[in-house]
């Protein structure tokens, strides 16, 4: 009996392992360049305070000069509130300057690393008007 038991184990720990490696694979940031960092200054086009993740698309100047939209991909809402940001740190139309870790593939945008107002203020802790 103690060996169907273990065998029962080994079994119930297998289905966990395998049901949960698709959810790990999900959260991976394998898709940006976490060793290097871009800035772009421009204007809050789109602003989703969503889950797993937030997204906010902001319209600023590319390397050639012409306005593309850089779309910037945050932690989930929950690990922004543990750092002091709520879903009213941008509006659409705010200028902003946001901080990113760029994709790999070279299209515009990242991963979000710091975000200021246009004037050079953290957005950390903006509150509802």
């Amino acid at each position: 009996m103690a060996l169907r038991g273990r065998m029962l184990c080994l079994f119930a720990a297998g289905i966990f392992a395998a049901a949960v490696s698709p959810a790990a694979a999900h959260h991976s940031f394998g898709a940006f360049d976490r060793g290097k960092e871009q800035m772009v200054t421009g204007t809050v086009k789109d602003w989703k305070w969503t889950n797993p993740h937030a997204f906010m698309t902001v319209a600023g100047p590319s390397a050639d000069g012409k306005t593309v939209d850089y779309v910037i991909e945050w932690p989930a809402p929950m690990q922004l509130q543990r750092q002091g940001y709520t879903r009213n740190l941008a509006r659409i139309g705010d200028r902003v300057t946001v901080k990113f870790h760029p994709k790999k593939d070279g299209t515009p945008g990242g991963l979000w690393a710091d975000i200021t107002s246009a004037d050079g203020k953290s957005l950390k802790t903006r509150r509802k008007p």
